[in-house]
């Protein structure tokens, strides 16, 4: 359910796995493998998220069961 809701995500924005991965910062591989759910969003590292918000928005908070007020508390 989570990748789901990145690729979703993802494809609302109109972009590609690549362009996420540019305006990101992020491996592509890495967002290749969240989406299959061969990692798991929930679990990903705090920088990963972070630049996937970015990225995307709020929504990829929603995915990775974390608000937007604990992203906030954890980056500063």
């Amino acid at each position: 359910r989570l990748q789901m809701k990145l690729k979703e995500t993802r494809q609302k924005k109109g972009l590609t796995q690549q362009e996420l991965s540019v305006q990101s910062g992020i491996n592509l591989s890495t967002i290749q493998k969240l989406e299959r759910g061969a990692n798991n969003l929930s679990g990903a590292r705090f920088r990963t998220v972070l630049a996937l918000y970015r990225a995307l928005g709020s929504d990829v908070f929603i995915a990775a069961g974390m608000t937007e007020e604990e992203i906030r508390r954890k980056s500063l």
